[in-house]
């Protein structure tokens, strides 16, 4: 890239205020950070949706999160069963190395993963495909209603079903959204985690 090719790009930009403008008045808080090390009290497991903002969420600041995003903060099975996976080799890292206090799994409406879930993925998609597999067993049937029609889609396990997000507050009363429901069920998943049974402690 040129010199003057960067001057226009906006990421490079806003990287050089952070420098110039944002750096120098904390800079005490980032030496402190090299010096005594990070000693974050929470793990985040949090989508990647561009739209998830984990700081932004909380309030913290550099050093107060240990954070891990991947599509749909999914949390996979320790046993294994679905190879080897960054997010549990964070949660371990986080109790074990770290010694977090607690673990939070922060799901969103909307959520992209999910509808995806729902809806499927391109065949060329292989490891995302695979990746959304973890999300069968939650995967629920939605009911139509006068707010929110049931689409034509393909059938799923013989129910049809509309994309999760897509589903209004109001629709099938005395029911959830299917992409909370989704949630409530990939959450027991890391239960069976000895790091996390001790971090919930």
């Amino acid at each position: 890239m040129t010199d003057k090719a960067s001057e226009k790009d906006d990421l490079l930009l806003r990287l050089r205020s952070f420098h110039s403008d944002y750096f120098p008045l904390h800079q005490q808080r980032f030496q402190d950070l090299v010096a005594q090390g990070q000693h974050p009290k929470t793990l985040f497991i949090g989508c990647s949706d561009s739209r998830l903002v984990p700081y932004l969420l909380t309030g913290t600041g550099p050093g107060e999160l240990f954070i891990v995003r991947n599509v749909g903060a999914f949390v996979p099975p320790y046993d294994g069963s679905h190879g080897l996976h960054g997010t549990m080799a964070a949660v371990e890292f986080a109790v074990l190395n770290l010694k977090v206090e607690r673990i939070i799994v922060c799901g969103h409406t909307h959520c992209g993963a999910i509808r995806a879930a729902y809806e499927g993925v391109p065949d060329e998609a292989r490891n995302l495909k695979a990746w959304l597999k973890l999300a069968d067993e939650a995967i629920l049937p939605v009911q139509s209603s006068p707010e929110a029609p049931l689409p034509q889609r393909a059938a799923r396990g013989g129910v049809a079903t509309r994309k999760a997000d897509g589903v209004p507050d109001g629709a099938a009363p005395g029911r959830k959204r299917a992409s909370d429901l989704a949630r409530l069920a990939l959450r027991d998943r890391g239960r069976g985690d000895p790091c996390v049974r001790c971090a919930a402690r």
